[in-house]
């Protein structure tokens, strides 16, 4: 068994929110009333929140994540109390249950939480896309692409809820790869649908993860080239200044 140092350590990636109060969750401990409080930043298996109430290590409670709207509800053990001002607490607490990849998508595509993008890589590739019921295929166009899942465009929006599958060619060998995903938000911008979909399972497919690598490399690639060019452009102008000093003072030409 996990001893409690360990417990307390979240090795999952964190997602601050973007607003103190943007993110609100109504916690309950026991049978009590619930006791209000706002989540600092979230990650699939854990949060740290400022929360009124009395709280202690290893203390179970029930909390609603809350915007606008329900975002769920999640059982967890508290496993760091700080005390804080007013009579709150800053918590860093376990969640028996994990937040699904859709709400943390959603969470971010209504700007409340901020997902760093560094593993979101610029994927433009045409598809065709079916789902359950449906089995005539859309044209999509996938704009990029995450461990998670994808952007989409098409012309049509998507039904709530259903699964959805992604027919993608492979660029080098023009095999047909399917993905199994679902709708998590979509819009609407001049007649053209965007939506976010989640895959389905928790591994990622192969023609995902080799566009991830090879995203992920490129980007390093161009990086450095900037890196390069700006110590370039660097050394050029030092060496500029010194021969333009030394002309002055005479002791060139």
């Amino acid at each position: 068994m996990e001893d409690e140092a360990t417990l307390c350590v979240r090795k999952e990636r964190r997602y601050k929110t973007c607003d103190d109060q943007s993110l609100r969750c109504d916690t309950f401990v026991e049978f009590d009333e619930p006791v209000q409080g706002n989540v600092i930043d979230i990650s699939p298996g854990g949060l740290r929140m400022l929360s009124e109430g009395t709280f202690k290590i290893g203390q179970p409670f029930v909390t609603e994540l809350k915007t606008n709207e329900l975002h769920g509800v999640f059982p967890g053990i508290v496993r760091r109390v700080e005390p804080w001002v007013d009579g709150k607490s800053v918590l860093g607490v376990q969640l028996l249950e994990s937040i699904p990849e859709e709400v943390l998508e959603s969470l971010a595509h209504e700007n409340v939480i901020n997902r760093r993008r560094e593993d979101r890589v610029d994927w433009r590739q045409n598809a065709k896309l079916n789902w359950e019921l449906h089995e005539s295929q859309v044209d999509i166009e996938i704009q990029d692409c995450s461990s998670g899942g994808l952007k989409i465009a098409l012309k049509e929006p998507l039904p709530e809820g259903a699964r959805l599958r992604i027919h993608v060619l492979s660029p080098d060998t023009d095999e047909e790869t399917i993905i199994a995903a679902k709708t998590v938000w979509q819009s609407e911008r001049k007649g053209t649908f965007e939506a976010g979909l989640a895959f389905i399972t928790r591994e990622i497919p192969d023609l995902v993860a080799d566009v991830l690598s090879h995203g992920m490399v490129a980007e390093v690639d161009s990086l450095n080239r900037k890196r390069s060019m700006r110590r370039s452009v660097l050394v050029a102008a030092v060496a500029t200044v010194l021969c333009l000093a030394l002309t002055q003072t005479g002791l060139l030409g």
